[in-house]
């Protein structure tokens, strides 16, 4: 019985580890796309500006 809770225990803590993990990595590319998106209309902003107003 002992080495079943042992078990039991062990691979609850592996699963919340495993599911820790895939949070951090959710929310990582969550924040790498949103930079992506965010460099993206910078450099469309930049463009923009050098149309309107040539280069310096």
């Amino acid at each position: 019985m002992d080495l079943l809770t042992n078990i039991f225990t062990g691979l609850a803590a592996v699963g919340v580890v495993y599911g820790g993990i895939r949070a951090d990595l959710k929310h990582l590319t969550e924040g790498i796309k949103a930079a992506k998106s965010e460099a993206q209309r910078a450099h469309q902003r930049i463009d923009n500006h050098i149309e309107n107003h040539g280069r310096a």
